[in-house]
């Protein structure tokens, strides 16, 4: 599957210039790696769909969304009602940036559409409120609260963007994108159904925390079944014990030792006619 080139985020860069002022109305996870932004300005509306490492454009094509997953609910939370203020591409990267204000808080929508891509959101200073991906990398780690950093560039870049990288037949290279994506969809492409790549590894960490609950258990109960084996073999020494308390109830746990030596008692405690000892399994 075809992935995205510097030139052509350069010239998607410009394209989507005409967004600046539109407010976002929700963020949509349609799948793994597959995002949707509906917009609107007075009463124009549209959306922009985010393929990570593939595209970044405004759709034609909408997709009916199933309950939100956690990561759109996180997103939604941060930047829903924010005005896109900018939009410029990092570093001459493939990276895309989203400048965001609502009255007197700026964020940052960033979109890196490299390797397997990411969407992070940061706040005016860079600090990192959001990421679609937790990665450790040798030159940056993009985690929550940490400063994001942009990758070391490498090799040069080309100014100059010719004019064959519109196919013919398009006015934009986005609707260009946006035929060809609804036409190949990524994951599809790929042999794998959307989504649920995500949902197997959510099922498998599922899968893990029931292994550790069902190992807890049978140590619980391996330890109940040896104090029941315990109380089982002692049990008309315990009841002598249980008799003697009751016949005497002013005696003290040295008399009650003295009168059962295999027995180790704990503690007498008379107020609470409780008793406790300690069985040899």
């Amino acid at each position: 599957m075809k992935v995205i080139t510097t030139a052509e985020l350069s010239v998607l860069a410009k394209e989507l210039q005409d967004l600046i002022g539109f407010y976002i109305d929700r963020f949509y996870e349609v799948s793994e790696g597959r995002f949707r932004i509906k917009l609107s300005k007075s009463k124009v509306q549209c959306n922009l769909q985010i393929i990570l490492s593939h595209t970044i454009n405004k759709t034609s094509y909408i997709e009916k969304q199933d309950q939100p997953t956690g990561f759109a609910m996180a997103a939604r939370k941060r930047i829903e009602g924010f005005q896109i203020r900018d939009i410029k591409q990092l570093n001459n990267d493939r990276i895309m940036l989203f400048v965001l204000k609502k009255g007197e808080t700026e964020l940052n929508l960033v979109a890196e559409m490299f390797g397997r891509g990411n969407l992070v959101i940061t706040d005016n200073a860079m600090k990192i409120l959001l990421a679609y991906r937790q990665q450790e990398m040798k030159d940056r780690v993009i985690k929550r609260n940490m400063e994001y950093v942009t990758p070391k560039q490498s090799g040069s870049y080309r100014a100059d963007i010719p004019e064959s990288i519109i196919p013919s037949g398009y006015k934009t290279l986005q609707e260009a994108l946006d035929e060809y994506y609804h036409e190949n969809p990524v994951n599809a492409q790929n042999g794998e159904n959307p989504g649920q790549k995500r949902l197997a590894e959510e099922l498998q960490n599922s899968i893990k925390k029931q292994e550790k609950i069902l190992d807890r258990i049978d140590v619980e109960i391996a330890g109940s079944k040896e104090l029941g084996n315990a109380l089982f073999n002692n049990m008309a020494l315990v009841n002598e014990l249980v008799k003697a308390a009751q016949a005497n109830k002013r005696i003290t746990k040295e008399e009650l030792q003295k009168m059962f030596p295999t027995i180790r008692i704990l503690n007498v405690d008379l107020k609470d006619k409780r008793l406790t000892v300690e069985l040899s399994k």
